[in-house]
């Protein structure tokens, strides 16, 4: 389990206040009241897009195109249909969070995910249809919505297969220091494949669950010393970036199976 991504996300998340689907009888909402007096109203709309112009965004506008590309649409099949009834936010390849109440009483097997959409009603090339494989979810309590939080894995993941380091570090190892600034794109590879390789090396006491790597076929491309603390840059669902990574260590530089570790981003 993501225990740094899970943990740091519910600290920070639970500072916001979420009012959804609650009603009080002839109480005023106050937010220093507690939460038992809440009382819960079902319905079918809780949580579920209610039809083609009617959802939670009230007085927004529309989104432009790749805008957003970290959000994702819950939906579930009905009359060989897919319907939308939940949103989400990617985290890295492989996990996004969600609000834990979205999966009451909803058969996973009817519930697919979509990374990469805009208009439902206009398919693209960059949407992603991906399955749930894994939820986790930190003693959520529906009659208060206590901890409404919980994170998903998908497979197969995301597909975020390239990104880009930049940095003033050094051009070759031992090498001198760049004047301009520098970029390269990197493959991003399996988490498990890159902790293998460092403990073969004996380094696996300098890798944890809170990073990611790169590496290039047989090496000649990396990020080297001087480029520390520098961006990793993701490309998103869409035409935009984000930032995933800050280059954190290695050995050497652009070595054979000697993959470039990065902290990752999403787990702070």
């Amino acid at each position: 389990m993501h225990f740094c991504l899970f943990f740091r996300l519910a600290v920070i998340l639970s500072s916001f206040k979420l009012i959804s689907c609650l009603i009080e009888e002839n109480i005023p909402y106050n937010e220093n009241l507690p939460r038992k007096p809440l009382k819960v109203i079902t319905t079918e709309k809780c949580g579920i897009r209610g039809g083609a112009y009617q959802n939670r965004i009230v007085g927004g506008m529309d989104a432009e195109k790749n805008e957003f590309p970290w959000q994702i649409s819950l939906q579930y099949y009905k009359h060989n249909d897919l319907h939308h009834f939940c949103g989400g936010a990617i985290l890295n390849e492989e996990w996004f969070v969600t609000a834990a109440h979205c999966f009451e009483n909803m058969p996973l097997d009817l519930v697919t995910v979509l990374a990469g959409a805009h208009n439902f009603w206009k398919a693209k090339d960059n949407e992603q249809h991906r399955n749930i494989s894994r939820i986790v979810s930190n003693n959520f309590d529906l009659p208060t919505f206590y901890n409404d939080i919980t994170l998903v894995k998908v497979y197969p993941p995301f597909d975020f297969s390239l990104a880009t380091v930049t940095g003033w570090g050094r051009v070759f190892e031992s090498g001198h220091l760049a004047s301009i600034l520098q970029k390269v794109d990197l493959p991003i590879i399996n988490r498990d494949s890159c902790e293998k390789k460092y403990s073969i090396l004996g380094f696996s006491r300098y890798f944890n669950e809170c990073q990611m790597c790169t590496e290039y076929p047989e090496g000649t491309k990396d990020a080297c010393q001087g480029d520390s603390g520098g961006p990793l840059i993701c490309k998103g669902s869409g035409d935009k970036f984000y930032l995933c990574g800050i280059v954190s260590w290695g050995i050497g530089c652009a070595r054979n199976n000697h993959p470039g570790v990065y902290t990752l981003v999403s787990g702070f």
